[in-house]
This record gives structure tokens, C-alpha cells and sequence, in this order.
């Protein structure tokens, strides 16, 4: 009576599956591990092999045990040649695989890494169906997802250039109910960026780095970051990169836990331009043209709960083609996968985005340091805490949030600025003077001594 298959749909948001369009009779086949409370699917191999059967029932045993080292899966962009704007996000990979075993993907076969336990796709480009496909399902298997991106892409080369990007993500996310704006947040609270500035001493001319304000580095403080959310909780400062706001449909969300991470402070403002180079003799002040209204805006979201698959009633992209008929003297062609669909996920599903393509990369994380003098890793500390908050990994969470933090010192207004570097000089001419007032009484000790001699003489 179809029962058993619309109490599945209903609890797993499984449905019928097909092997290929050859044989389009719908079939159920799908594994489960319950233990503790917490459910785990098991995703089936591309080969319905032995071996591939008990690797993925194995990866499964391990994603629902404690103890395991756990696995993440991670999309990145691919460099070609040599190519100097490429992203590169090798400081990650060192902090990452202190903890967890690192797998690279490249999603083109519309899956994941069965054994993986976590999806970080970092500024994802073009994506195709297949490659939407995997997020997708990973997500409604119950796994969680932690994304990097933005409509926004910015090169640091010779110098700094910005493009728009289409990341293929932009219609998932809106079906989950998250959004991103095309635009960039400027902050005048910020932290600096190092500018080379020729100078010149007479008609010498001199190259030296001068640290300006740059509105597009957001620095986050205090009250916008989470206080209550295991992620940012221990956090206390983050530097975002060219990161654009994020829009949560509360409709969409209805039923799940959103967790608003980052917010810019309430004097930033946005802006479509694509011009990110400061022109201070245009606008002393900030660099770059102030427009729009002015008020906080989300720059990451955590979501928990329960989502419905994009594809959901729609035909799976791996459902193959009709195979070709064997010619003489040639092996017959493989089988296509079987396909299907899982239409909805589990409560323990979690999504995790951040606006900002280049956050995290190499190339953003050299231009923070070297503003604050100190190698910054923060960016990295929050990916940690993301992956640890997905795999339920708390104890590291309070530990990391208090050993890693850079200490960057709080931002001051131009006033106190100003008192502190007068106070400065004053402080240093004070013991100039204290200096001078002691070789004055020193040196008048020794006439009198050298007086006395001479008189005994």
C-alpha cells in the first residue's frame, strides 16, 4: 500500500531509485547505522562491489563511533601552470591536518568521499550539476557542509584587482534559504593594509611600506561575534577578506537552528564596486566613497536542522545514458551508477557559509599579518571550530579559542590615538631630562672630589 516507503520519505526523505534509463523500474536500497541516539547513512559506492561495500560500511562504523580520526573532504580551487592569482590555502592545510585526516576532491563524479565526515568547499567556481549534486546529498545524508564563497572574486598578484564570480551555488543556497548579496561590506573599524609608498629625500626617491586604513578588512570584535555559539564563543577577534553580507530567509529556516556568527560593525556600510584600491586624495577619510545606509550586516550563518534536497522530485544528474551496444572485439561499457535521490536530511545536518571567497587563503591571511606585524591565523582557528562544532568535537573548541588567539590589540579612536603618542614623546623627553639632571649632579660630585684633592696637595 506504499506505506513503508512514504514513512521512509517522510523520516529519511528517502525515494525510489533507478539503475539506469535502460531499466527505469524503481527500487528502494539504502543502508543505515543507529547507535546512541544518532542515525548514520551509509552512502553507496559507485560499484555495488564487495569491497566498496565494506569501505563505505566501514567509513560509517567510524562517523558514528567516538575515538576515530575523522575524515574531511575538502573542494578547493585547482591552480593551472603557473598562475600567480591563484588561491592557495596551504597555512589551512598545516592547522587542519593537526587534527583530522584531509582528503582533496574534485566532486566531478556527483560524489563524495564515502569515508568523509565533513565537506569544506573553499571559493568554488562554475559548478556543475554533478559537482551540486554531491554538496547536496552530503548534506541530506546527514553530513555537514562548511562553504567559503561570494559573488566577489579578488586577485593579490602585483596588485589588488576585483571580478565579479559565479560560483553555481547561487540558486542551492537561496532553495536552503540563505543568500548572498552582491556587494562588498566596508567597515570603518578595520584593520590595516600595507601599501608600498615612494617617498622622496631631496631627489632621492625611497620605497617604504606605510599601513593604511582599508575598509574592505573588516575587523570583528566583541559583540559581533557570537557569544553563544561554540564557533566564535572563545574566538574574540577575526579579520574577513572582501566579504559580502548574507541574507537568511526566515520562512525557509522556519524549524531550524540559525546561528548568526559575524557581523560588521554599525557604521559599515556595502558597495557593487569593483574598484578595491583605496584613493585617499578623493576621500582622506576612508578611501572609498561612502554610500547606502549604515548598520551592521551578517558576514557567516550556521544552520542545523533539517533541509529539503534542491533536486527533490527531480531526476538524478548521474542517471546514466543507455549503454551502448558491445562491438566486436571490445569489452562491454560499464554500468551506469545506480541513481537516486535522498529528498530530504536528518535534524543533525549542519551548513556553515561564509560571504567571503578569499577567506582563509594564503594570500589574505600574508596581507593581515603583515598589517598587524604577527603571523594571524584566525581565519584558520575559525575553520577549526567549524569543523570540530560539525563533528561534535567541544573539548577542543574551549581549549583552541584560548591557546590560538592572536593578540591584536583593540582598535582607538584618532583622540586617544593622539594622547598616546603625545604621552609617548612627552615620556621620552622626560627621561632625556632625568638623564641630563643626573650627569649634571654627577658631574659636579666629581669637581668637588677632584677640588678636595687638589687641596690636600
Amino acid at each position: 500500500d506504499g506505506a513503508l516507503g512514504r514513512r521512509l520519505q517522510e523520516q529519511y526523505g528517502f525515494g525510489p531509485q533507478i539503475a539506469s534509463l535502460v531499466d527505469p523500474k524503481p527500487f528502494w536500497f539504502y543502508m543505515l547505522l543507529e547507535g546512541d541516539g544518532e542515525t548514520v547513512q551509509v552512502p553507496l559506492p559507485v560499484t555495488l562491489d564487495r569491497d566498496s561495500l565494506e569501505r563505505a560500511i566501514q567509513a560509517g562504523i567510524q562517523r558514528l563511533a567516538p575515538g576515530f580520526l575523522k575524515t574531511v573532504a575538502v573542494f578547493k580551487p585547482q591552480a593551472q601552470g603557473f598562475d600567480p592569482g591563484a588561491k592557495h590555502y596551504q597555512s589551512l592545510t598545516q592547522v587542519l591536518e593537526e587534527n583530522v585526516r584531509l582528503k582533496d576532491t574534485d566532486l566531478k563524479d556527483g560524489h563524495v568521499p564515502a569515508d568523509a565526515d565533513l565537506l569544506l568547499v573553499l571559493a568554488p567556481d562554475q559548478l556543475d550539476e554533478k559537482q551540486l549534486f554531491a554538496i547536496d546529498q552530503f548534506l541530506m545524508q546527514g553530513g555537514s557542509v562548511v562553504m567559503a564563497t561570494s559573488p566577489f572574486d579578488v586577485t593579490v598578484g602585483q596588485g589588488i584587482s576585483a571580478s565579479k564570480h559565479h560560483s553555481g551555488l547561487e540558486d542551492w543556497l537561496a532553495y536552503q534559504g540563505l543568500s548572498l548579496e552582491e556587494s562588498m561590506v566596508l567597515d570603518p573599524q578595520n584593520t590595516a593594509l600595507p601599501v608600498p609608498v615612494t617617498r622622496y629625500i631631496g631627489s632621492i626617491p625611497i620605497q617604504e611600506i606605510r599601513m593604511l586604513s582599508y575598509p574592505h578588512f573588516p575587523d570583528l570584535r566583541d559583540e559581533q561575534l557570537a557569544a553563544d555559539h561554540p564557533i566564535t564563543a572563545g574566538l574574540r577577534q577575526l579579520t574577513l577578506n572582501w566579504a559580502s553580507p548574507i541574507r537568511v530567509g526566515v520562512e525557509k529556516n522556519r524549524g531550524r537552528r540559525v546561528s548568526e556568527l559575524l557581523y560588521s560593525s554599525a557604521e559599515s556600510w556595502i558597495s557593487d564596486n569593483l574598484n578595491v584600491v583605496p584613493d585617499f586624495r578623493a576621500w582622506p577619510q576612508t578611501g572609498f566613497a561612502v554610500s547606502g545606509k549604515r548598520g551592521p550586516r551578517t558576514l557567516a550563518v550556521a544552520v542545523e536542522g533539517r533541509f529539503d534536497s534542491f533536486f527533490k522530485g527531480k531526476d538524478s544528474p548521474l542517471t546514466g545514458e543507455p549503454a551502448a551496444e558491445p562491438e566486436d572485439g571490445k569489452e562491454k561499457e560499464a554500468p551506469a551508477p545506480i541513481a537516486g535521490v535522498i529528498e530530504r536530511s536528518p535534524d543533525s545536518a549542519r551548513l556553515v557559509l561564509v560571504g567571503a571567497n578569499t577567506f582563509a587563503s594564503d594570500a589574505a591571511l600574508n596581507l593581515v599579518s603583515q598589517g598587524l606585524g604577527t603571523f594571524y591565523t584566525q581565519p584558520t582557528v575559525f575553520v577549526q571550530n567549524a569543523v570540530d562544532w560539525s563533528l561534535e568535537d567541544r573539548g577542543l573548541l574551549a581549549i583552541r579559542g584560548r591557546a590560538q588567539f592572536a593578540r591584536t590589540l583593540a582598535p582607538m579612536e584618532r583622540g586617544d590615538q593622539l594622547f598616546w603618542e603625545y604621552l609617548n614623546y612627552g615620556l621620552a623627553l622626560l627621561g632625556l631630562f632625568a638623564v641630563w639632571l643626573w650627569r649634571q649632579r654627577v658631574r659636579r660630585a666629581d669637581q668637588r672630589r677632584y677640588q678636595a684633592i687638589l687641596a690636600e696637595v
